[in-house]
């Protein structure tokens, strides 16, 4: 920990592991993307959405099967992306929820995200 010259702030080093995991979501509704250890949770930094099909799809990620669906939107067909830096925006699970992609439609979606996991 160190004390900055005027002695405002405090600033502390704090390391994490941060897992990148890809995946291929072609089906309507629901995918598992990454499940966090039991009674840990999830911590999303960074996705990354990629229409590989030949239609506009809408996708969106929820925390939990029943979850709010977030950052929700159309996908351009033939490598539409929707990518989003989530670094300290403590965007989070409950204990024990999974991180899902929900498709409106079955297609070819690239999904990318790096997430944290912690108690």
């Amino acid at each position: 920990m160190s004390v900055d010259l005027r002695g405002r702030r405090v600033i502390e080093t704090v390391t994490v592991t941060l897992t990148r995991t890809p995946i291929n979501a072609t089906l309507i509704g629901n995918t598992t993307i990454i499940t966090p250890a039991a009674g840990r949770r999830l911590r999303l930094h960074l996705f990354i959405l990629v229409n590989n099909g030949a239609a506009v799809n809408r996708a969106g990620l929820r925390f939990g099967a029943a979850g709010t669906i977030n950052f929700r939107g159309d996908l351009a067909a033939d490598g539409g992306t929707r990518a989003m830096n989530l670094i300290d925006a403590e965007v989070e699970g409950a204990a024990d929820e999974a991180l899902i992609v929900n498709l409106d439609a079955a297609g070819d979606i690239d999904v990318t995200v790096v997430t944290e996991e912690f108690t």
